[in-house]
């Protein structure tokens, strides 16, 4: 069985990292963080920012 081969080898192995970035309006937000969240996706930052005038 391969996954005993990994083990005896002492081989991990690890689900990949993926970084994303998400642009969107102010008040989508309450709606849009808990579809990540939900992945068990984790928010490093959160910016928000004023654009135009």
């Amino acid at each position: 069985m391969p996954t005993e081969a990994l083990r005896r080898a002492g081989t991990r192995v690890h689900e990949p990292m993926h970084r994303f970035r998400v642009e969107a309006p102010v008040d989508t937000l309450g709606a849009l963080l808990p579809v990540p969240a939900g992945l068990s996706a984790v928010p490093r930052t959160t910016l928000t920012r004023r654009v135009g005038g």
